[in-house]
């Protein structure tokens, strides 16, 4: 047997280390030996406990469990580039490790990231350019950390945002994941069951949502973002079907005018250097079908017997009450930022 215990210093930090091998023969010759692996710092707490043996090629099985209250500064601390935006604080991870290669496959693994719990199988491929491909399942989901950092409108301002967008390189690596959830949260918006699947290749972001239990309805679409030199493209297609109007309509865009069920559709695209331009430089499509509804806050037909009563009458004072309907439907087109 072999064992060594010591501290060593790298990129400013001190981690305390330990080493040992069931079989340092073995280890020495290539062939299989028993190996456990400890380090504990401040950026990070690494364990393993498997098998090692680099003959014909490099082969490492065994258990593996890591933790850091920042995977974002962990990150910086390898050399690595941390992702855009906010999140990844506290981190954790245990899974069953098989290394063949370039290629790290971990099963049954456990997963938590800033208060996020997940389940499933990750592979990790370094030969060329890194690649990241898995499959989650989690029961609830909270999306608000990584939209914190994200500013809609000027601060003190009604106006929107026209600082430029500090897009950053995605880091390097290409992402293929697919996420499964029981419940999401995004800031104030709650969804149901959903099924989203994230692509990530070189500095273009795309996401498809399978499906989406939300609004009391079902929502299925595409989100795509591109980096490029002159800041970002935007690019989104979503359906919602069958979603409550009023929780809808208010949650995403602080409208409640409009009650009952129906189906929202869009098509939008953009391409800009802040929020600001985004929005000036919309285009796309926006249409809703609804039926067996009402318009809250105007009684039209009220208004329309008092018009025809006394037709130079104000009606100011029909601004309340509803109108119900049997069909509403309403297109609408978006060219630069006007629909």
């Amino acid at each position: 047997t072999f064992a060594a215990t010591g501290r060593f210093a790298w990129h400013n930090e001190t981690v305390d280390a330990t080493i040992s091998f069931a079989d340092f023969a073995a280890a020495l010759r290539g062939d299989r030996a028993g190996l456990k692996v400890r380090l504990a710092g401040a950026p990070l707490k690494f364990g393993f406990d498997g098998y090692l043996s680099h003959r014909p090629t490099l082969k490492i099985e065994g258990a593996l469990a890591a933790d850091t209250s920042s995977l974002r500064e962990t990150l910086r601390w390898t050399g690595a580039q941390p992702p855009p935006g906010g999140g990844f604080g506290r981190f954790a991870l245990k899974a069953q490790t098989n290394v063949v290669g370039s290629s790290i496959g971990l099963s049954g693994v456990h997963i938590e990231l800033d208060g996020n719990y997940g389940e499933g199988v990750l592979t990790l491929a370094t030969d060329g350019r890194k690649t990241l491909q898995g499959t989650l399942a989690t029961e609830m989901l909270d999306l608000s950390p990584y939209i914190s950092t994200v500013r809609l409108m000027a601060s003190g301002d009604r106006g929107w945002d026209r600082k430029p967008l500090a897009v950053e390189d995605f880091g390097g690596i290409d992402v293929d994941l697919r996420l499964s959830a029981a419940r999401v949260s995004v800031s104030a918006v709650k969804l149901g069951r959903t099924a989203v699947a994230a692509n990530l290749r070189g500095n273009q972001l795309s996401i498809a949502v399978g499906e989406s239990e939300a609004f009391g309805g079902v929502v299925k679409g595409t989100f795509g973002f591109a980096r490029t030199s002159s800041g970002a493209d935007l690019k989104a297609q979503m359906q919602f079907a069958n979603i409550d109007l009023d929780q809808s309509l208010g949650e995403m865009f602080g409208f409640r005018r409009l009650e009952g069920k129906g189906n929202l559709s869009f098509a939008i695209d953009s391409s800009g250097d802040s929020i600001y331009q985004l929005t000036r430089g919309l285009n796309g499509t926006a249409n809703l079908v609804s039926r067996k509804g009402a318009i809250s806050g105007i009684n039209v037909e009220q208004l329309l017997k008092r018009m025809e009563r006394s037709p130079l009458s104000r009606g100011n004072e029909f601004r309340t009450g509803k109108t119900p309907y049997d069909t509403l439907s309403a297109s609408l087109k978006i060219t630069q930022g006007t629909a």
